[in-house]
């Protein structure tokens, strides 16, 4: 699997003044206020970046290497299962137990699409829109398994990602299909609010998009580099 490592040119508001204006000064500005301000006689350089964004290109779009596992971080291994998330929810479950605080009614605020205050991906990513996770299926694919884990190869040569088979968690919170199922999420929103698009659903030999679920439903989600 190769790996594409991006840096991104990344910050505004900086004000330089001329040496008849105050000798040379930079002022750091945020919201039109100075936040700060150097000499530049005391500055060799500048450099300016995000943090590197860590994944694999398919169809031009950065894909992450994993799923999500906690809020706000990726699982540890590409076959890692993650966690499982209701739509437009910060909260993530695990898929090692059952939860009696499961909400069955949860609609996702009624929100039309993933609200970005409730991005579950690690800084720099996002969740995919259904046009998106669309392009993925249609790049080459198979079915295989990973060090015991069932699921996914999207791409081809080394420019591939594995989604693993997570199954997903019911209206109850009940887990089922772990292993021989996988569903992951779009930030797309279907008209009714208590509905979302499911980006793929998939088992072994089929592979689906486009379908629609209950928001209360637990599914893994991948992200993609903003």
């Amino acid at each position: 699997m190769k790996k594409v490592f991006l840096i991104l040119l990344a910050f505004t508001g900086i004000t330089f003044a001329t040496a008849a204006q105050e000798n040379k000064t930079m002022y750091l500005m945020k919201r039109d206020a100075i936040i700060r301000k150097i000499a530049l006689s005391d500055i060799d350089s500048l450099t300016f970046h995000k943090p590197e964004i860590d994944g694999v290109i398919i169809n031009g779009t950065i894909w992450a290497a994993r799923n999500v596992g906690a809020p706000g971080k990726f699982a540890a291994t590409p076959e890692d299962a993650g966690m499982l998330y209701q739509w437009n929810s910060k909260t993530g479950w695990s898929i090692s137990s059952d939860y009696s605080e499961w909400d069955s009614n949860w609609t996702g605020n009624g929100a039309t699409n993933w609200e970005i205050t409730n991005n579950v991906c690690p800084t720099g990513y996002r969740v995919p829109t259904r046009s998106e996770l669309n392009a993925l299926i249609n790049s080459a694919k198979e079915w295989t398994t990973i060090n015991g884990a069932g699921g996914w190869i999207f791409g081809s040569g080394e420019d591939t990602v594995f989604l693993p088979a997570a199954g997903y968690r019911e209206l109850d919170g009940k887990l089922f299909l772990t292993g021989s199922h996988g569903y992951y999420w779009s930030s797309t929103g279907y008209e009714d609010v208590s509905i979302a698009y499911c980006g793929i659903d998939f088992q072994n030999g089929k592979i689906n998009i486009g379908a629609y679920y209950n928001r209360a439903y637990g599914f893994s989600v991948r992200c993609i580099a903003e």
